[in-house]
């Protein structure tokens, strides 16, 4: 198998849960790119069958005492007691009473990852079920069968359990439960053979899977757990990366399109503040522009010449008076212009300051969320004596705090990500605050066309959804469970909010990327003004020209500057993807490195 973490996720080819340390990239690779997750084996395998024997032979008897989970009820039922007889049954029934779920389906990548993480938990031998109970989950990943995951329903305590059980029914072969089949929702009974097997189709390949009868402690072993929320945290995590260096390059080709001060970016100057974000995102922005000829009072001075001159041009053919006092070119040039522009406004020389502390929330988060894809998330779990007996204890491990926390904090980070790129679009689109670009940035006729104003209206609109959505769901509790259950995380929610603040800033910065290459355009359209006089840095060239000459699946380029109006939900939905999938982020780092 491939070494851990030194390799992308889409070049790993098999994963493995017999080491304590999954990754990350392990599990985008099984979530999104279908590697291969070899069997459940080893040390870890032994000890889960050790400690089932031991549970069999000593917890499983009507003349054995209660153990919650074991041979009771659950919840506020905690004190009644189940007989022998009924434990299978009692597995059943629990699976078909916790398939509450509600809403439009989960995407199979977090359904995926859920499955993945579960097994993680459960193969380290703390939950008492059989070893079979893991090799299923993980037969399931390698088939591609993936059950239907309705998207809401978890108070993120007792863990995710109406997501989780959903899984279990497909695992268990529920009739109603239902499973992906070429795209479309298809019932368990409907794929069963006379035999109870679950037999499909999917892609031209035949599936064959046979369900699994649950013992006693399993059903609860399945559910009980913050595998859901992990797993959509864990592909939050890895969105978020990508996201955090684009905006640190959109927001550079953002000062390129305004030739705004390089010395807000000093090293020396951020060393002053301590704060490894903020330093990270200056060192990021400075090779970003390193040799920039556009980020340079020569170049202010060449493109407001030429702006000018233009404008006294389009005056005299409208019979306007020419405007051709010298001092008054001197005093627009030197005050409106900035041709010594000091200092730029705050989100363009605070760039550092506000990505840096996004990205260092980022690191805490990341932080969390590498513990939790090591921890023991069930309800009770089994140790140890020294003795060499084993004994159960009921904690609350399931509770999501850890995670809801955390994720709210990570919704916090990302919501100021697009509040800025925002206010950087806001300022490319107005003449007097980009330093003389054309108004919303159009190309040809102002007025006969709108150019990016609109892209801005939308951007807008979505950072201030965000701000409702940034508002943290893990302050919130609901008692369940007659109040046994009186404290909730509400972790779910806080996972589910923070990736659509994911998914919303994905499109501002795709809009800025948009804009900023658009101001780029039209600052270089002159000879005298043209990127071969007055180049881009190092890493801005290598992105603008990503995006300039990008081409779609048929040969269509679609970034080149706009003269006329064009429909512009392609152009944004377009950028989007290019800049989400990593394509910009990937040229980018092939000539500089760029740091979280």
């Amino acid at each position: 198998m491939q070494s851990k973490s030194t390799l992308p996720s889409h070049e790993i080819e098999a994963v493995s849960i017999n080491d304590d340390d999954l990754t990350i990239q392990q599990v985008i690779a099984v979530t999104r790119h279908f590697a291969k997750v070899e069997p459940f084996a080893g040390p870890k395998r032994a000890k889960t069958q050790r400690v089932r024997e031991y549970i069999e032979k000593n917890w499983f008897s009507d003349s054995a005492e209660a153990r919650y989970g074991f041979n009771t009820g659950i919840g506020s039922l905690k004190s009644v007691r189940i007989p022998q007889e009924d434990i299978r049954e009692f597995q059943k029934r629990y699976i078909k009473s916790h398939c509450v779920g509600v809403g439009k389906p989960l995407d199979i990548a977090t359904v995926r990852g859920a499955m993945l993480l579960q097994a993680n938990s459960l193969s380290r031998g703390f939950s008492g079920i059989r070893a079979i109970i893991v090799d299923k989950l993980l037969e399931m990943l390698n088939l591609g069968v993936h059950p239907v995951v309705p998207e809401q329903g978890s108070l993120g305590a007792s863990g995710d359990l109406a997501p989780l059980t959903h899984i279990a029914s497909a695992l268990v072969g529920e009739d109603e439960a239902q499973l992906w089949v070429s795209g479309e929702r298809v019932s368990i009974k409907s794929l069963k053979s006379t035999d109870g097997q679950i037999e499909f189709i999917d892609k031209g390949k035949q599936i064959t899977f046979t369900p699994i009868e649950l013992e006693g402690k399993e059903a609860i072993s399945l559910t009980n757990a913050t595998a859901m929320m992990l797993s959509m945290a864990v592909h939050l995590l890895y969105d978020a990366e990508v996201l955090l260096k684009n905006a640190d390059i959109s927001a550079a080709l953002s000062l390129e399109a305004m030739m705004c001060e390089k010395d807000a970016f000093a090293e020396e100057l951020h060393a002053l503040r301590h704060q490894n974000g903020q330093i990270n995102t200056a060192g990021n922005i400075s090779v970003l522009i390193a040799d920039s000829q556009r980020m340079s009072k020569a170049a202010r001075a060449a493109y407001f010449d030429f702006a000018a001159a233009a404008d006294i041009k389009n005056k005299t053919q409208a019979g306007g008076r020419e405007i051709d006092i010298p001092a008054v070119l001197a005093f627009q040039k030197k005050y409106e212009f900035h041709e010594n522009r000091v200092q730029d406004s705050y989100s363009l020389r605070c760039v550092p300051q506000v990505h840096g502390a996004s990205k260092d929330a980022f690191t805490y988060v990341k932080n969390i969320i590498n513990r939790e894809m090591l921890a023991v998330t069930d309800n009770p779990v089994i140790f140890e004596t020294d003795a060499g007996e084993f004994v159960s204890k009921s904690g609350g491990n399931f509770h999501g705090q850890p995670l809801a926390v955390a994720l709210d904090f990570l919704a916090i980070a990302l919501a100021e990500i697009g509040s800025i790129s925002d206010r950087r679009m806001f300022r490319l689109l107005s003449p007097r605050m980009s330093f003389g670009l054309p108004n919303n940035l159009t190309g040809g006729e102002i007025g006969l066309n709108s150019g990016l104003m609109m892209v801005q209206y939308t951007a807008a609109q979505l950072v201030s959804e965000n701000k409702v959505l940034a508002h943290p769901a893990s302050v919130d509790s609901i008692p369940t469970s007659d109040n046994q259950e009186d404290h909730v995380s509400m972790g779910w929610t806080a996972a589910r909010k923070a990736r659509q603040i994911l998914k919303n800033v994905q499109h501002i910065i795709g809009m800025e990327y948009l804009s900023a290459s658009q101001g780029i355009h039209l600052s270089a359209r002159d000879e005298s003004v043209s990127l071969q006089r007055f180049r881009l840095g190092k890493g801005t060239n290598t992105a603008f020209a990503t995006i300039a000459e990008h081409e779609t699946a048929t040969g269509d380029r679609l970034f080149l500057r706009m003269d006329v109006d064009r429909y512009l939900h392609r152009l944004i939905t377009a950028m989007e993807k290019l800049s989400t999938d990593g394509h910009i982020v990937d040229a980018v780092e092939n000539v500089c490195t760029l740091r979280i």
